[in-house]
């Protein structure tokens, strides 16, 4: 009996141990995070307006962070609750297997149940605690990858910056039209209609904010080639035309802009 009432209160110490195991583990893990919360902070204070691409990459990266933080403490805490129902269900195991001699009660037995129950009581507590704690970082987690699947969603449509409908203007002739661009990585593909009549279809790259389109007429071919710069508002791209077609005793190059219409512009 001697035995196993010692071997029971070292099991006990082992709990209180491993709550400030979990406890220490804990901080440092936040402290992680916290480190990478101010990081972040400082990296968009230091980003300008014309920054939202990078920034956003700087956030996606910090609350991946975050949340690698927050469920390694979450796996922590759902380890340490699973040590609290082993010593619960050994405690309550051995307090029922006590209950058969009720008739004659042993003052030593009495007082080893004693110390099972404040045992118990003190791991019901850091149950419920635990738990608690649990559910408060799930909440925490679910509004983290909701925020970085907004970042992510904000990347990708950055990545596909120049699809969409584009005014295209051609100077010094004056000739408008309308560009309309699919975007698949750095490639581009789109067709154009002028209002001179003339129409077809674009192929071309987009490296580095630096656009290439090569203008394919429905009539005549290959006529000639784009181009330009896309702007830091990411809105519109300036820059030089160039035509295949030397002969013809119009204009070989000149300037063009291409203005992008947004959706809530678009009629």
């Amino acid at each position: 009996m001697e035995f196993s009432s010692r071997l029971r209160f070292v099991q006990g110490l082992a709990v209180i141990g491993g709550a400030w195991y979990l406890q220490a583990m804990a901080a440092e893990l936040r402290r992680i995070a916290v480190s990478s919360f101010l990081a972040l902070t400082l990296a968009l204070s230091c980003l300008g307006a014309d920054g939202n691409v990078e920034a956003n990459r700087i956030r996606q990266t910090a609350l991946e962070t975050i949340l690698s933080v927050r469920r390694a403490i979450f796996k922590t805490k759902a380890s340490y609750l699973g040590q609290v129902d082993g010593q619960i269900r050994e405690l309550m195991a051995a307090d029922s297997s006590s209950n058969g001699d009720a008739e004659a009660p042993d003052p030593a037995r009495l007082q080893d149940m004693i110390r099972r129950a404040v045992r118990l009581q003190y791991l019901e507590s850091e149950r419920v605690r635990t738990l608690q704690s649990m559910q408060e970082l799930t909440t925490e987690m679910v509004a983290l990858q909701s925020e970085l699947d907004r970042v992510r969603s904000s990347l990708d449509k950055s990545r596909q910056i120049m699809e969409g409908h584009w005014v295209l203007t051609i100077m010094p002739m004056g000739t408008r039209g309308d560009v309309f661009l699919s975007q698949n990585g750095t490639i581009l593909t789109g067709d154009y209609t002028l209002d001179n009549g003339q129409q077809g279809s674009l192929q071309g790259l987009f490296v580095k904010d630096q656009v290439v389109l090569e203008r394919i007429d429905a009539a005549y071919g290959k006529m000639g080639r784009f181009e330009g710069t896309l702007s830091k508002d990411r809105l519109g791209v300036r820059g030089t035309w160039y035509s295949y077609d030397l002969s013809s005793g119009q204009p070989v190059t000149g300037a063009f802009t291409m203005d992008k219409v947004q959706e809530d512009q678009a009629p």
